[in-house]
């Protein structure tokens, strides 16, 4: 649903623009000077915007801050760990409640309680309320399927012809002799 508000915004704004140039002026030469540049604010904002949207979901589905977004040794979030934090907490504030996770990674407990704190204050200066949010410690589930499977993949043994596969067996990569 997103995508498609997305591409008819894009949409919208590139037919309003061509509306324009249709209109046209007596300065054929100006006219063309604007369409060019606007042509490239254009394409510039479409691309940011996409990018932009693709980084706030990628932060939205990971639902993890790490300790790499803290500042060593503090509770103090890196400029990068506010800017997801506080991507995490509108977007749980838009809908009342969230879960994140937090892994300790190792911190004593005192360093991790500090953080979680932050955590909490981004969150609630967001808008969302403390107990509509459940920081855990650990990881996303889905963030650890893709290298599971890696994992396993690597543990098993070599096959002795690795064009064995599909039913299919010889010396070469196309399956012949």
């Amino acid at each position: 649903m997103r995508r498609a508000t997305h591409a008819l915004m894009i949409t919208a704004a590139a037919g309003a623009l061509s509306a324009l140039v249709a209109c046209g002026s007596g300065n054929d030469r100006q006219l063309a000077d604007w369409d060019e540049r606007a042509r490239v604010d254009t394409n510039a904002w479409a691309v940011r915007t996409a990018f932009e949207n693709q980084a706030t979901n990628g932060v939205i589905t990971r639902r993890t801050i790490y300790q790499t977004h803290f500042v060593p040794g503090t509770a103090a979030l890196t400029p990068r760990g506010e800017e997801e934090m506080e991507i995490l907490a509108r977007h749980f504030a838009k809908y009342g409640s969230g879960q994140m996770f937090f892994p300790r990674d190792g911190e004593n407990e005192d360093l991790y309680r500090m953080r979680v704190e932050s955590l909490f204050d981004i969150a609630t200066s967001e808008g969302l309320r403390r107990s509509s949010l459940n920081v855990t410690d650990g990881f996303n589930a889905s963030q650890t399927t893709p290298g599971d499977r890696v994992t396993e993949a690597y543990r098993k043994p070599s096959v002795e012809d690795p064009y064995a596969i599909h039913g299919r067996s010889g010396g070469s990569a196309t399956g012949g002799n």
